[in-house]
């Protein structure tokens, strides 16, 4: 799967970008502020419909523009079995629209799973040190991407998790009247909330045994020389070149204690008597004190913690790891590979280090990086394209009737 034309107009800092692109390494070059984050934003909200720097779209429309400017957005992806579409996301004050070759849609969710994409950014190093909702986004947004049944079942869980907590609010003291009234609320969230867990939990799974391959070879960078078996997409060899001081693993940890998650009724029936249980604490604190809402997973290097025990090269070739094993099980479940978006990773880690990442990007992949740097880059790292801010962009085009 690959971007075949990007085109960006009157977003943030970008007056107006176009370029028909190709698979392979996209590297964007500029001072900061330049745009080079703006250009990855964009593509993201081709992905979700939503940014990942702010939860405004309003932010996204530059400083001073008239109240019926917009944002736009458009994109072809191509994917592997060489079929494509357009996809369109245009912001405004208060407005929002999105399209599929010309089709709005109705709701957001539509457009997740036409453009994948996995992104790296500095700030990912809270996705091993920081809480757990950054986990949870993790995992989300990865199921929500390759699975149309998962962001169904997250977003009905959701649903009644807000109704839920609703009622709570509106009641000051446990009854057995509130339990009536809670009950069907109860059974969404069961029903909804079993099919979250069992998910996260299959992704998990999944993903353990290619994170702690990838990180092997991220932490053993400097110790051999460049192979052909450094793509994750290769056969990676099952003993590494010296003894590891640590090895990585995933475990998952749901608020839904003692269930394996492979017998469905017993995950129901365990959920179901957690709640019933708790509902005298959750009157009491006027929330839903148990559910998906509150998972969490661990990274642990050798059986211990990472985020507690972890140095800072540690945490961040774990989420390094954690990222590139994302791409290789989207790539698994999917058939076709995501786009891959690296801010400023070259700046992020040492040069052993940052070499040995870059030998694990498939040239398949489409690769955006961005740096101030291009002598961040080792000699021989071959790019399908440079993109350099801001002069690569154009003037804004003139308003409808200039």
């Amino acid at each position: 799967m690959h971007l075949e034309s990007l085109r960006i107009d009157q977003f943030r800092c970008v007056p107006r970008f176009a370029r028909a692109l190709e698979p392979g390494g996209i590297l964007i070059v500029g001072d900061n502020a330049s745009g080079k984050t703006s250009l990855l934003e964009a593509v993201f909200y081709l992905v979700t419909g939503r940014s990942f720097r702010t939860r405004y779209d309003n932010d996204c429309v530059p400083w001073g523009s008239p109240s019926s400017s917009l944002a736009t957005i458009q994109g072809r992806v191509r994917r592997r079995a060489g079929d494509s579409c357009r996809l369109v996301v245009a912001l405004g004050a208060g407005v929002k629209s999105v399209r599929i070759d010309d089709k709005p849609l109705a709701q957001l969710a539509g457009l997740w799973g036409h453009l994948q994409a996995v992104l790296f950014t500095p700030d990912d190093l809270q996705l091993i040190k920081g809480a757990p909702g950054e986990r949870r986004r993790y995992l989300d947004m990865a199921l929500s991407q390759i699975d149309p049944k998962f962001l169904f079942h997250l977003q009905r869980y959701n649903q009644a998790l807000r109704q839920r907590n609703a009622l709570l609010k509106r009641s000051d003291r446990f009854t057995e009247t509130l339990r009536d009234d809670i009950a069907p609320w109860d059974e969404q969230l069961i029903e909804h909330g079993a099919a979250v867990m069992r998910g996260r939990q299959a992704f998990l799974a999944g993903l353990e045994p290619r994170a702690a391959r990838i990180y092997a070879l991220i932490a053993l960078a400097g110790d051999t020389q460049p192979s052909s078996e450094s793509s994750v997409a290769a056969e990676i060899p099952p003993s590494p070149p010296r003894p590891l001081p640590e090895t990585l693993s995933l475990r998952y940890a749901p608020s839904l204690r003692g269930v394996s998650f492979e017998n469905d009724q017993e995950t129901r029936t365990l959920f179901r008597k957690m709640l019933h249980s708790s509902l005298e604490e959750d009157v009491r604190r006027n929330a839903t004190t148990n559910g998906p809402h509150r998972d969490d997973f661990l990274a642990l290097l050798s059986g211990k913690p990472t985020r507690d025990f972890g140095s800072q090269g540690q945490v961040r070739s774990c989420v390094l790891a954690l990222r590139l094993a994302e791409v290789q099980e989207m790539e698994a479940r999917t058939g076709d590979s995501p786009l891959v978006l690296l801010d400023d990773v070259a700046s992020e880690l040492d040069p052993s280090r940052k070499k040995r990442v870059l030998e694990l990007l498939d040239p398949v992949w489409q690769t955006f990086m961005t740096t101030t740097r291009p002598d961040d880059f080792p000699a021989g790292v071959a790019f399908t394209d440079t993109i350099c801010l801001p002069h690569d962009f154009e003037p804004a085009s003139p308003p409808e009737g200039t």
